[in-house]
């Protein structure tokens, strides 16, 4: 814990402590208000200029605790901001200076270097700095001062490594992936002590973390990388004195290549999804590095000469490209290339890859191709393959899997895969999904199969996943995320109505083990979840979605767990959907963890269910914030009481983090609970049409929500 108590601030090394900081600043105002009042100093409180201050800082108070040197440095400014935040004129200058301040992104020396500049400055100043923050006029006054600030933050960067990744990011341009981030790391040797694609990935989040801290890169999802204007032309201008680089600003079109002497020295190209209507036959860039030439439909052709004066190239992106009938020849002569994109291209023969043994990337992805080469087979270093969303793939030669025995992640959802049947031994032509047990490094698997009966048995590698997408049988869409709420590393999904038996299978098993989001739909023989198809508790699993299992009775149906541990003691949501001989969730008593994350119930179309949840289950549901229920014919009650309980053995509902209730076509329910103090009338039974029964329901809800 820090503490400084000079001026307004005590600092707490925590990110909750911006709010501390900016609470505390204002009681103080508050407290030095009350005390002037109180000895006759003034008849009334200040307007607006105190507020603008605390706005103000509430907008830095947060990025300035991640780093104590700011925090240091900032403290002296707060009077400096008073004074600046003072307006000669009636204008009030409270809106323009939060957008001000909003403007410097949090960035700590960007916003102390506008209060020094600002101070005692009119309205007029302020309105013209915003301004120039948020068009960065390069001509601007402001433009020195701010450069060297954010130079100064680029300097006490802690590792050379956080620089290098900093000054690639302002060469780049806003938009960037993780996805090519990884790749460009990895290529380029960034991080050091790195051994797989999954370290390589972790270190990368960690370097994004760092750069938010350092608030270089807006706060935001870890997918998505963006940075200030300003930051990123003071970071593209010292990256271009270091490792020269040329590029084009996504949807613009690139008219004309400039001088081809300027490509001499270029280390970096980056042409981002731009509108490129011809390449030169040759471009001569012996230090190139990494070139990403992804372009606006699919015209452009490659020229057969394009690579052959780019000997050093490392990471090559082609997207958008036709490449038919077949790519470039100069290709086979990039003896350094390490990663190769063909992202959404026209192919036709790509054999020539085979030629480049250095390859660790290929990336295929979205891309128009009936079948791999068995020169793919000859990568022996790959580690990374792509092939998802090759809707038109339907061949990959037999043992060409099982050959690429370095790949560590190989991901190949939504394609038509032509898999060969398992046990058939005669005149194979195409793969096996039991090629996948060669593979011994192989850590991310995601893949779609439309018949059981290519599912290899038996699997071990499966038990060694570390991160997995597997949909099996009709009727799922593959999509790159479940949920826009949600992200999960490990999902499976199963519709199994034509054959139940690989449930038995030990790979199978290993699979629903460790599953985080697992969806089950079509189940035959199967009548409870916990002990048929996982007698180890589902410990991971955090999203469980169940849908059109005819047999099913329960999630949870056996007493013997009531005294296990480990049942389902992660899960945030369950959805139910169309089990019509479902008749509870649980059967008994719950076993001690269970459902203690729960924050989500969905329950659809079970017209057996006379109630969602036992008395005796509430009291594992302080997570819970929403439930849905809707067109259960049965529904009595949301809550019912066990059989064997006496009325003044249960105790109140207490949900106390509930925000949802919703309640649709529900025609046989009575009242929320039996213990509720409000019944429903004898000779109501339709709650949709029913206004009384409804105010008497609401009123239940107001009750065991609140209490």
């Amino acid at each position: 814990m820090w503490a400084i108590t000079s001026g307004y601030w005590c600092i707490l090394k925590s990110t909750a402590g911006g709010v501390v900081l900016v609470s505390r600043f204002k009681r103080l105002r508050e407290q030095n208000i009350n005390q002037a009042h109180r000895s006759g100093n003034i008849t009334k409180k200040p307007e607006t200029n105190m507020d603008a201050i605390a706005s103000v800082a509430s907008n830095v108070a947060v990025p300035l605790l991640r780093n104590i040197t700011y925090v240091l440095m900032y403290n002296s400014y707060l009077t400096d901001l008073e004074s600046a935040c003072s307006c000669r004129g009636s204008t009030s200058i409270q809106p323009v200076a939060m957008k001000v301040s909003k403007s410097c992104a949090g960035l700590p020396l960007l916003l102390v270097t506008m209060v020094d500049a600002l101070k005692n400055k009119d309205f007029y100043a302020w309105k013209d700095a915003l301004e120039q923050i948020e068009n960065f006029d390069l001509d601007g006054c402001f433009y020195s001062q701010v450069q060297s600030s954010i130079e100064m933050s680029y300097n006490y960067l802690e590792s050379q490594e956080l620089k290098t990744f900093f000054l690639l990011l302002g060469s780049m341009g806003n938009g960037c992936s993780t996805k090519d981030l990884l790749v460009f790391g990895w290529c380029l040797g960034l991080h050091k002590h790195v051994d797989t694609l999954a370290d390589g990935r972790n270190r990368l989040y960690k370097l994004i973390d760092n750069l938010r801290a350092a608030c270089l890169l807006f706060e935001g999802k870890r997918d998505s990388l963006v940075m200030l204007d300003i930051v990123r032309n003071v970071a593209a201008s010292i990256s271009s004195t270091v490792k020269p680089f040329f590029t084009v600003q996504r949807n613009t079109e690139l008219k004309e290549w400039p001088r081809m002497d300027l490509f001499k020295t270029c280390h970096h190209i980056f042409l981002d999804w731009c509108f490129v209507h011809e390449l030169p036959e040759m471009l001569e860039c012996p230090k190139l590095k990494i070139l990403q030439l992804n372009c606006q439909g699919n015209n452009l052709k490659v020229p057969d000469n394009f690579f052959v004066l780019m000997k050093e190239l490392k990471v090559l992106s082609l997207g958008g490209v036709n490449c038919t009938p077949s790519l470039p020849p100069s290709l086979g002569l990039l003896t350094n290339l390490q990663s190769l994109s063909l992202f959404k291209c026209m192919l036709e023969d790509i054999s020539i890859v085979g030629q480049i043994p250095t390859l660790e990337i290929l990336n295929l992805e979205n891309s128009e191709l009936k079948e791999l080469p068995a020169e793919i087979g000859e990568m022996t270093h790959l580690r990374l393959l792509y092939l998802t969303d090759c809707s038109t793939l339907g061949e990959i030669p037999c043992n060409l899997l099982s050959s690429l025995t370095s790949l560590e992640e190989l991901y190949m959802g939504n394609c038509n895969i032509q898999w060969e049947a398992e046990g058939n031994e005669n005149e194979m032509t195409n793969s096996r999904l039991s090629e996948l047990r060669h593979l011994h490094g192989l850590k991310t698997l995601n893949m779609q199969i439309k018949y059981t009966s290519v599912f290899p048995r038996d699997l071990l590698a499966f038990g060694k996943l570390e991160s997995y997408k597997i949909i099996i049988g009709d009727g799922w869409k593959w999509s790159a995320v479940e949920s826009e709420n949600y992200q999960t590393s490990r999902v499976l999904k199963l519709n199994l109505s034509m054959d139940p038996s690989i449930l038995m299978d030990y790979g199978m098993k290993l699979l629903m083990i460790h599953a985080e989001d697992l969806y089950l739909a079509e189940l035959k023989g199967v009548k409870e979840i916990l002990y048929e198809l996982n007698d180890e508790g589902f410990s991971q699993l955090k999203h469980l979605n169940i849908q059109n299992c005819d047999e099913m009775q329960s999630i949870i149906g056996s007493t013997e767990w009531a005294h296990h541990d480990h049942a389902f003691p992660k899960l945030e949501s369950l959805i139910i959907h169309s089990l019509i001989n479902m008749e509870r969730i649980c059967t008994g008593p719950l076993p001690a963890q269970a459902f203690t994350k729960l924050q989500l119930i969905k329950v659809k179309g079970c017209d057996r269910m006379e109630s969602v949840l036992l008395h005796s289950m509430v009291k594992h549901l302080s997570e819970l914030l929403e439930i849905e229920i809707s067109e259960c014919k049965d529904m009595t009650y949301i809550i019912a009481k066990e059989e064997q309980e006496d009325a003044g053995q249960t105790s109140k509902i207490r949900l106390p983090k509930m925000r949802s209730l919703t309640l649709e076509s529900l025609p046989s329910l009575v009242s929320l609970s039996p213990e509720s103090h409000i019944i429903g009338t004898e000779n109501t039974n339709d709650f949709s049409s029913a206004p009384e029964k409804r105010k008497k329901i609401l009123a239940d809800m107001d009750s065991f929500i609140l209490h």
